[in-house]
């Protein structure tokens, strides 16, 4: 019997299982480095990601000190006196304060009935 075309088919089965071999540790070692960028690029992303979120949590809180500051002016603005109410208030008080001066009698009780000396002086 001829053996020849059996050692070639062995030959061949084991050159087609010593490639299989081969490759199967070449894609490994390919999906072992695929995975390692992945796993680092998932580290760096939930690191970025951590930090937003502390980035909104900050921003968040400045906004509702600035939405309290807001309505505590508001208040403010609300509560002060317009320019037309502290004018017309100081108006009143000087009036006040001018009759006050005005109707008062000197320190000795008489009326001053004397003219002035400057007109005497002309």
């Amino acid at each position: 019997m001829n053996q020849l075309p059996w050692i070639l088919v062995a030959g061949l089965a084991i050159a087609l299982v010593a490639q299989g071999l081969v490759l199967r540790r070449a894609h490994r070692r390919r999906m072992a480095f695929q995975a390692s960028v992945l796993q680092r690029s998932q580290l760096a992303m939930n690191n970025r990601l951590d930090k937003t979120r502390q980035q909104i949590g900050q921003l968040q809180s400045e906004l509702s000190a600035a939405r309290l500051q807001i309505t505590r002016l508001g208040r403010q603005v609300a509560t002060a006196p317009s320019r037309a109410a502290v004018r017309e208030k100081l108006e009143r008080s000087l009036d006040d304060d001018a009759i006050a001066t005005r109707g008062a009698l000197p320190p000795d009780g008489f009326a001053d009935t004397q003219p002035a000396d400057s007109l005497l002086l002309q």
